[in-house]
């Protein structure tokens, strides 16, 4: 009687402890990935060594939730040569199934400044490619990577 009463009591911890981690599981969301694109990059101040940029980013978020963005690091690829990189401390909620635009800067070497300069000046670009890649920090959330290409025809530049 007394193995029947030990043996329940450990079958009913048992069930409790899957409980309680199934219910924890629960509470634990999932998160995809946002999508981050630039929207503008414009050049704030030139000086003989270092180029500031002011770059505007589209964070779109795909979960059904909002999520709360405490900071980015970033890396612009130009023609896929480096350009520029940065990091933000920007803090952000973005909204469940929405977008954001935030503003941050980035910064260039005079030497990656003057290599696409040069590429442009020569005409040879048709196509002008660009990649931004980087991590995006998240309150409650391990960071995330991401990875954004794209391209622009130059005729169509303006």
């Amino acid at each position: 009687m007394e193995d029947n009463r030990s043996l329940c009591s450990f079958a009913t911890v048992v069930i409790s402890c899957i409980l309680l981690l199934t219910g924890c599981a629960g509470l634990y969301k999932q998160i995809e990935t946002p999508t981050i694109s630039v929207v503008d990059l414009q050049l704030v101040e030139a000086t003989v060594f270092e180029q500031n940029y002011s770059i505007q980013l589209r964070i779109q978020n795909p979960n059904a939730f909002e999520i709360p963005v405490k900071g980015l690091q970033y890396t612009i690829e130009l023609n896929d040569q480096h350009f520029a990189s940065g990091v933000s401390s920007h803090s952000a909620v973005i909204p469940a199934l929405d977008t954001a635009v935030i503003e941050v800067e980035a910064r260039s070497t005079l030497l990656s400044f003057f290599r696409q300069f040069s590429n442009l000046q020569q005409g040879k670009l048709e196509t002008f490619s660009y990649r931004l890649n980087g991590k995006i920090h998240l309150v409650g959330f391990r960071s995330q990577p991401f990875d954004y290409r794209g391209e622009m025809l130059l005729s169509n530049a303006p």
